[in-house]
């Protein structure tokens, strides 16, 4: 993004030529106004009309830092006091006196790193560290004045701690001769305290001279109360000479298929919860079903049942043997049917009648 196109996009001999203006101006404002760069300079054929190149800039007299931190904070001073809106000391000691022009200048300047990444009114940024710093300082008035939200703080942990906001993209392609990939990987989270919302997807590809595979998963997990959800779907696709599968793998607490709720009201399909499938309509299947139990709650209709053994509410079994038995509620009245006999008893349980096999 280009703040200042006029001088971002200057020929480089038109931006050096306008670096020396402003170097010999503030030189020649030095010489004339500060105590300390008077001393220094006392004695010295020092003339800011001599800077004529870069490279002239070289025969000046160096400044030391040291030199910097021993001279009082006013001798510094190109001004007056009066013009003088803040002070700021650096972590070595030195004291930095700062005009309003300056701090205009200054946000300026730190306006263009920022809007170059896009920080703009939907933006959150936390800023950490000692805020004595004119940087800080700096960047924190830089990304108000682009609409951004900011949180100042004491430490990274500090932040972490209170809230916190990011979008990690990360992408990487790799190619040679036998092989290439390629990884996409992007991340969202939020976090205030221990709360924590993430959003991962990942897409992977990559292919051989013998193989080719594809993946994209997508998860998400939620973390707050000393609990953890996570949910996640994973697509994949292998193919090689001998052999090619496809796969979809989904991780949830909770899975449904829905239809289309364009009048308001969902309405589920298929559910699966605490390993158990609810289906709202019929289920049609071309194969077996296999299970340990099956349970309906009204009918179940075919056309033939295979099975070892048969028992309804104990009043109708058949055993893996055929033998059937028939009784009612009230106890031992009923029907036994076996493969020679038929015999029917009263309450009390007594044989009434005996047809086949007497013995």
């Amino acid at each position: 993004m280009v703040i200042n196109p006029k001088v971002e996009m200057m020929p480089t001999e038109e931006k050096v030529e306008l670096i020396l203006q402003r170097f010999r101006k503030n030189l020649r404002w030095a010489l004339e106004k500060s105590s300390f760069y008077k001393k220094k300079y006392n004695g010295l054929d020092i003339h800011a009309e001599d800077i004529k190149t870069l490279s002239d800039i070289r025969n000046l007299p160096v400044t030391t830092r040291d030199e910097l931190i021993q001279a009082s904070a006013f001798d510094l001073l190109t001004g007056p006091l009066s013009q003088t809106l803040r002070f700021n000391r650096t972590i070595s000691g030195l004291y930095r006196g700062f005009t309003a022009d300056d701090i205009a200048r200054n946000i300026d300047i730190a306006i263009r790193p920022l809007a170059s990444n896009d920080i703009n009114k939907t933006s959150t940024l936390i800023i950490c560290g000692n805020y004595s710093s004119q940087y800080l300082l700096d960047l924190h008035y830089a990304a108000e004045a682009l609409g951004a939200t900011v949180l100042p703080c004491n430490s990274v942990d500090a932040a972490i701690d209170v809230v916190s906001s990011e979008l990690t993209s990360f992408k990487e392609t790799t190619a040679s001769k036998d092989s290439a990939q390629t990884v996409v990987n992007n991340q969202a989270l939020s976090r205030i305290n221990t709360a924590e919302g993430k959003i991962t997807t990942l897409q992977s590809t990559s292919v051989t001279k013998d193989k080719a595979q594809s993946t994209h998963t997508i998860k998400t997990q939620a973390i707050a109360g000393g609990k953890t959800a996570i949910a996640g779907i994973a697509i994949g696709a292998m193919a090689n000479e001998i052999t090619s599968e496809s796969q979809v793998i989904v991780m949830a607490d909770k899975f449904g298929v829905v239809r289309d709720a364009s009048d308001g009201v969902v309405k589920p399909m298929l559910t699966v919860v605490n390993n158990q499938v609810a289906v709202n309509g019929d289920l049609i299947a071309d194969g077996t079903i296999l299970g340990q139990h099956i349970k309906a709650n009204q009918t179940i209709t075919a056309p033939v049942i295979n099975g070892g053994e048969l028992n309804i509410n104990n009043r109708f079994k058949v055993d893996k043997f055929g033998n059937t038995t028939i009784q009612s509620s009230a106890g031992n009245v009923g029907l036994k049917i076996t493969d020679e006999k038929i015999e029917v008893y009263d309450a009390a349980g007594r044989l009434r009648v005996r047809l086949g096999k007497l013995s």
